[in-house]
């Protein structure tokens, strides 16, 4: 063997092991692109892709209503009407503003606190 001869075998060893390679992984990619693709596996909500479990007694309508009735709501945020006390700090029930524990009014609204 000479010097030149090393290239050479490593080119035949790298087209031996992306041989191998394809060999495994292109029927993986295959198999996992037709289940990706089927549309009973996964639902688009919003902008994520949620996996559906299929069992006996659940079909596609029902998790598109499902659906439907979820999107449909709304939800309001409301405050709230007590004195929320965080690690040394006291949040305003008014404006939600972090207060001082020491202090007896809010700094933001002027609440009474305490």
């Amino acid at each position: 063997m000479t010097d030149s001869d090393g290239p050479i075998n490593l080119l035949i060893l790298g087209i031996i092991i992306s041989v191998i390679l394809s060999v495994v992984g292109i029927p993986l990619y295959i198999f996992h692109k037709k289940n990706d693709s089927n549309p009973s596996n996964y639902m688009k909500m919003g902008s994520d892709l949620i996996p559906l479990i299929k069992t006996k007694n659940s079909s596609w309508i029902s998790y598109e209503g499902w659906m439907r009735e979820i999107t449909s709501r709304k939800y309001i945020a409301t405050r709230s009407s007590e004195l929320v006390i965080g690690n040394n700090i006291y949040f305003c029930p008014n404006c939600a503003f972090k207060n001082s524990v020491k202090t007896n009014f809010c700094t933001s609204c002027g609440f009474k606190l305490k």
